[in-house]
């Protein structure tokens, strides 16, 4: 966040000289960096401030080692972990079970229903082209099982055991149970248990969601699995995607300038037809992201035999009499209302693979919930304290604002789940109306104001922001959120003091947060002019009293 703040973008390695630095406070000094930081340094000791050197750099740089392990850091939290593990596991185990009956019954339909995949029409291999989204989803649940089961059985040396003898063990870990005293469980291993089963609810949150922004075909012309071709530069290409406005910055394109909408329209993820590629634009080309006024359909199915490499990674399957491409089980998923030519058992498919992921959001759903009225969000944010790298703090603070999230009412999760499908298409208007239904539901959900609050911000409204994010710590007075929220409408309202309260409130509950040391500097930077230049002023007050 320091490069991106101070140096207008991301950085690498720096070489400085000695006289250029200065030692910072000792909570200052957790920084993030998604490359280099892993390498180096094996975690983050915050009894010294001090950053633990890799096995290398310690061999290179003697006498850099901290004071505090990481195992005397977990003995400490001892009953905690033992705590989260438990409800890591009872939750890995429902989902493991739950997955083992729909594959099974998957099993059996799909033996007494097998058809023969149609070729690609440039004979491209069909070989791994269709991954199954519910094996997929019972291979993640079974290994959260099994890291979870194994941590509470044998702890944290027999996980290292496992995974290095037998990384495909199934679930079943009895075999490392303990006698007498529970066993050592480090604060590593039990986030880790906690990015597994968290993966698993992220597959599940993030595919449903997909496929609700993608019911919605509002001004989308096309379909997944239909040929056209570019109306500009001539190629043939297969839909395998769209977004209703682009992702990336398309305004200085050759193919989008000139366009009645420009960059205002939908966006096409498409695979071009290679000798297309060669003989129009000059070479091979990969996936082409193309805008909807540069689409146009072809005139026969026969022109819609095309041939390239990438083709198996989206598709299945060529259909010769439609002149349609059939996509992957995924992506028949995420597209619902589009038009393909799939067999009535591949539909069967993508409906298993919807009933099960319905089913899984609930059940995830009470878990949470339950979860939270049992206390597990006071040990997450002991966890959320206590992490020793910015990685694992990801981990747990997605665990943390799933707890803050969650609710009883299925109306309010809808409307928050809206709000933020709209913020993904940047209709911050509808994402607002959203969380105002959601606040008639329930005007007491401390999550909600926090999201308004959020928004205000977005749009500059720092006075409503701040309002908002005082409703919610009202609420709950632990969300740090709203407290790096309150901290930055008051900075932007020049309340430089009740900024720096707010943000070193937020720092005590989350030492990690992306970007609130940054945001305490330039408080801190702020707050030293303002009183520079107040000492300046009364200078020459003074002196313009004495020359009269």
């Amino acid at each position: 966040p320091d490069c991106i703040e101070f140096l207008n973008g991301p950085r690498g390695m720096k070489y400085v000289a000695q006289e250029n630095l200065e030692r910072l406070p000792a909570p200052y000094r957790r920084i993030t960096h998604p490359a280099l930081i892993g390498p180096l340094f094996t975690h983050y000791d915050a009894s010294t401030g001090l950053f633990v050197p890799s096995v290398d750099l310690a061999f290179k740089y003697p006498g850099s080692g901290a004071s505090r392990t990481v195992d005397e850091v977990s003995r400490s939290l001892a009953a905690p972990l033992r705590d989260v593990l438990v409800r890591l596991e009872q939750a890995s185990r429902q989902l493991g079970e739950f997955l083992d009956a729909i594959d099974q019954q998957s099993s059996a339909q799909e033996a007494d229903a097998r058809d023969i995949a149609r070729a690609f029409p440039g004979g491209e291999s069909l070989e791994g082209s269709n991954a199954h989204m519910l094996g997929n989803l019972l291979n993640m649940s079974r290994r959260a099982r099994k890291i979870t089961t194994t941590l509470l059985q044998g702890g944290s040396s027999a996980l290292d055991r496992e995974l290095d003898e037998q990384p495909d063990i199934a679930a079943d870990s009895t075999h490392f149970a303990s006698a007498g005293r529970a066993p050592f469980v480090s604060l590593n291993a039990c986030v880790s248990a906690l990015r597994q089963v968290g993966d698993v609810m992220d597959f599940v949150s993030s595919n449903m969601n997909e496929r609700i922004c993608k019911s919605d075909r509002q001004e989308i012309e096309f379909h997944v699995g239909q040929v056209l071709r570019h109306r500009k530069f001539g190629f043939r290409a297969a839909v395998f995607g769209w977004e209703r406005r682009p992702q990336v910055d398309v305004s200085a394109w050759d193919g989008v300038q000139g366009l009645p909408s420009g960059g205002e329209q939908p966006f096409y993820r498409c695979v071009p037809d290679m000798g297309d590629c060669i003989s129009l634009l000059g070479g091979p080309r990969g996936v082409r992201y193309v805008a909807q006024e540069n689409l146009e359909p072809l005139s026969s199915a026969a022109e819609c035999a095309i041939s390239h490499e990438l083709l198996p990674h989206v598709f299945e399957g060529y259909d010769p009499d439609s002149g349609r491409f059939v996509p992957i089980e995924h992506i028949r998923f995420w597209y619902p209302r589009d038009i393909v030519c799939v067999s009535p058992r591949k539909m069967t498919s993508v409906d298993r693979a919807l009933h099960a992921l319905e089913r899984l959001k609930a059940l995830m759903h009470v878990h949470v919930l339950e979860s939270r009225r049992d206390g597990a969000l006071e040990l997450m944010l002991q966890l959320l304290r206590s992490v020793e790298s910015a990685d694992d703090a990801v981990v747990v603070e997605k665990a943390v604002t799933s707890l803050f999230a969650v609710h009883e009412s299925a109306e309010l999760m809808t409307q928050i789940s809206r709000s933020e499908q709209a913020i993904e298409r940047n209709d911050l208007d509808e994402a607002m109306e959203a969380l105002d239904l959601a606040m008639k539901v329930d005007h007491r959900h401390a999550e909600t104001w926090a999201r308004r609050a959020s928004l205000h911000m977005r749009a500059g409204r720092y006075e409503e922001s701040l309002m908002d994010a005082d409703r919610a710590l009202q609420l709950e007075s632990r969300h740090f959120g709203a407290l790096t929220l309150k901290g930055t409408a008051m900075r932007q309202l020049r309340r430089y003091d009740e900024a720096l309260t707010s943000f070193e409130a937020a720092r005590q509950i989350h030492p990690w947060a992306p970007g609130l040391i940054t945001s305490i500097f330039k408080t801190q930077g702020a707050l030293q002019f303002k009183s520079r230049r107040r000492s300046s002023t009364s200078v020459s007050t003074s002196s313009d009293k004495s020359t009269n």
